[in-house]
Order: C-alpha cells, then sequence, then structure tokens
C-alpha cells in the first residue's frame, strides 16, 4: 500500500509542475529587455531612446545614434523576439510664463 502512495504523489506533483510550466510560460510572453537590439550586449538603464511614445535600451553611446537613424526596425527586432517595451513616461509640458 506504501507503493500505491507514492504513485498518487507522483501524479500529484507532476499536474502541479505542469500548471506552473504554463503560467512560466505566459511570463516569458513579455519578457523585461535586457540586451542592447544592436549589439546584443547587456543594457545600462541610464543609456535609452525614446520613440513612439517606447523606450529602447542599449548598451553604449554608439548604439544610441543607430537607434536614432531607424527606430522602428529595433522596435520590431524587439518585439519579435517575444521582449515587452518598456513605455515612455509623457513628456513633461513646460508653461510659459
Amino acid at each position: 500500500t506504501d507503493a500505491a502512495k507514492d504513485v498518487k504523489s507522483e501524479k500529484s506533483s507532476d499536474a502541479s509542475s505542469a500548471t506552473s510550466k504554463s503560467s512560466d510560460a505566459r511570463v516569458a510572453k513579455g519578457k523585461a529587455q535586457t540586451l542592447c537590439p544592436v549589439q546584443g550586449e547587456e543594457i545600462d538603464k541610464k543609456l535609452y531612446v525614446d520613440v513612439n511614445g517606447k523606450r529602447i535600451y542599449v548598451c553604449c553611446s554608439e548604439c544610441l545614434e543607430k537607434i536614432k537613424t531607424d527606430p522602428d526596425k529595433y522596435i520590431k527586432m524587439l518585439e519579435d523576439q517575444g521582449i515587452e517595451i518598456e513605455k515612455a513616461p509623457a513628456p513633461k509640458s513646460k508653461k510659459h510664463q
């Protein structure tokens, strides 16, 4: 009878691991950007370009210029990889005095 209990516990643990795998897949769908779309290096959160309401992070200042020349290319590249691109903050309005 102990063997039968072991089989039941294995089945229930298999079911719970299957559920956690499906929830992991949902999380992976909109993963955060961690790599520069130009060189594939780790991003520097201080270096970014805000374009079309989206914020694209890069690894170095040279990549900033490349993103600025063709931002749509890099946005598409990131989205095709399943990266959820951060929204750029709304520009602050300046009051004229």
